[in-house]
Order: C-alpha cells, then sequence, then structure tokens
C-alpha cells in the first residue's frame, strides 16, 4: 500500500541514555497516576532492574521496584484499566509470571 511519501519528512532521533545498559529487554508504554504517558523498561541480560523515561524531561527515573526475577526477552502486557503490569516467562525465567502495581 503507497504512502504518497507521507512518511519521508520522519527520521531517528537519539534519546538519553539508559542507565543500566540491556540486551534483551521488555518495555511498553504505560500510564502514571498523573496521566502522563512514559516508557517503561525491565530486564535483559538477565538483570532485574526496571526504569522509566519521562518523556517531558527526556530523563530515566530509577525509582521503581525491580523485577522479583532476572529475565531477558520476556513478554510485557500493560493493562491500562487495571494500571498493572504483566511480565512473563523469557531466558532464565521461562514458567514465571509476575505483575507490577
Amino acid at each position: 500500500k503507497s504512502n504518497n511519501g507521507s512518511n519521508n519528512n520522519l527520521r531517528w532521533n537519539t534519546l538519553r541514555r539508559m542507565n543500566t545498559g540491556r540486551a534483551y529487554a521488555s518495555s511498553c508504554f504505560i500510564n502514571l497516576e498523573s496521566g502522563k504517558e512514559v516508557l517503561f523498561i525491565c530486564g535483559g541480560d538477565l538483570n532485574g532492574s526496571c526504569e522509566l523515561l519521562d518523556f517531558d524531561t527526556g530523563l530515566w527515573r530509577e525509582d521503581i521496584a525491580n523485577n522479583n526475577v532476572s529475565r531477558e526477552c520476556a513478554g510485557i502486557y500493560y493493562d491500562q484499566f487495571e494500571n498493572q503490569i504483566y511480565l512473563g516467562g523469557g531466558h532464565g525465567a521461562q514458567k514465571k509470571i509476575e505483575c507490577y502495581d
């Protein structure tokens, strides 16, 4: 399907580096209680740390709880109605599921 060149002006922009280097991390967009949308990223390289990217400030926040189980390549789902993040499986946690709320 042709887009008639409507995306020709799009380009990649560099954002601030994460506080923790990661490979095979899991990520999703979530809504904070304030209504602000942020990027939630966790795990990767079998570490259990989590970070949030605040798009307004461009800063990564680490003031959130780590995963209970270190993992990489995990499935992730954000339930916006219950405001919970589900993280399941992945290398290092093949049969484990946890919920962040």
